[in-house]
């Protein structure tokens, strides 16, 4: 998989997939893709894990992309002005906003995740459900505005 992140506030990622490459998405993230490119719907890790998806802000199902026939590309961008961010999941368990995962490689990881302080829950602005991404590869999130990108140890 290669890909590319281009605008400035309005930003795309463009995926480039070989035959054999699967990219997963939420729902309504795909913006446009080639006429060679195959998209089905999936419910990834059974009916709990989708309806734990839907209370994160994700989809039921995840959108899975496929090229038949060649090189294909798809475009993901967010549902909002913003940027979008590329993480290397691999290296490490990431806890993102209710709605801010776009896509990844099918190896990657969707579950929910709640915030552990009840504190957090009222006053830290993103309520009691987040996203966790887990697993291999690498995954777009995407968020109003910019991003602040912390190392948690």
């Amino acid at each position: 998989m290669r890909y590319t992140i281009t605008g400035d506030n309005l930003q795309f990622v463009n995926v480039q997939l070989e035959e054999k490459e699967v990219l997963q998405s939420v729902a309504g993230g795909m913006a446009y893709m080639t006429g060679n490119m195959v998209m089905e719907a999936k419910m990834a890790g059974g009916i709990l894990r989708g309806l734990g998806r839907t209370l994160s802000g994700a989809s039921l199902f995840l959108v899975e992309y496929r090229s038949k026939g060649g090189t294909g590309i798809v475009g993901l961008a967010g549902s909002a002005p913003g940027k979008i961010v590329d993480l290397d999941i691999g290296r490490g368990k990431w806890i993102v906003q209710k709605t801010g995962y776009l896509g990844s490689q099918a190896t990657v990881d969707l579950k929910i995740a709640f915030q552990k302080k009840l504190g957090s829950v009222f006053f830290g602005g993103e309520g009691f459900v987040l996203q966790e991404l887990s697993g291999e590869g690498i995954a777009f999130i995407a968020a109003c505005g910019d991003f602040n990108i912390v190392d948690l140890k």
